[in-house]
């Protein structure tokens, strides 16, 4: 959308990063924003209530147990991606390249 339609030069030169550094600034902003959310998000994440409920066989309830665990690394891994790629436009991927650092290898 930002190029000329007779020369096919770009209007303005790195739209795309512009646009990525600003998106990126406003994520970065509405995170802050809502930073205490943000983290009891985290929380609900890295952690899962398991609930087990023991039944006669009637129905009644007899009783049950609760627990938390630790989500484990692949499904949060998988649950990232799939937000990931619903993100339209690639932005979620962008932002997500913005907040974690590049790997080094050694």
């Amino acid at each position: 959308m930002l190029a000329d339609d007779v020369t096919g030069r770009a209007l303005l030169e790195d739209a795309d990063k512009l646009l990525t550094r600003t998106l990126n600034a406003r994520m970065d902003g509405l995170a802050a924003e809502h930073a205490a959310a943000v983290a009891a998000n985290v929380t609900g994440i890295k952690t899962v209530k398991v609930h087990t409920s023991k039944v006669t066989t009637t129905g009644q309830v007899a009783g049950g147990t609760s627990r938390q665990r630790e989500t484990h690394t692949k499904d949060i891994d998988r649950d990232t991606r799939k937000i990931l790629k619903s993100v339209k436009e690639g932005v979620g991927t962008a932002y997500y390249a913005h907040k974690t650092p590049p790997c080094q290898h050694s």
